[in-house]
């Protein structure tokens, strides 16, 4: 499996209590992700989402109620210049 680097911009609703992680309904710009594919797969996976565990304040990992691993997110630094 390669990991795949986007931008994810999505908007919405979540509640978090202990590890138990709850989305609400979320929309999505248009241009979340490389391929229709991949913007899919990313929002099953928040469907998917009952647990979230958070091993640094870079990395998280979003579960199943099964515990399967359905997402996992990484926080990426994204440097703008400005224009003179």
């Amino acid at each position: 499996s390669s990991d795949v680097s986007l931008p994810i911009y999505f908007f919405g609703d979540y509640t978090v209590k202990g590890d138990a992680i709850k989305f609400g309904e979320l929309g999505v710009t248009k241009m979340m992700g490389p391929t229709p594919e991949v913007e899919a797969a990313v929002l099953e996976g928040l469907d998917a989402a009952a647990k979230v565990q958070v091993p640094d304040d870079d990395n998280v990992s979003i579960l199943s109620k099964e515990g399967n691993t359905v997402l996992k997110l990484k926080r990426k630094l994204i440097l703008i210049e400005k224009q003179a």
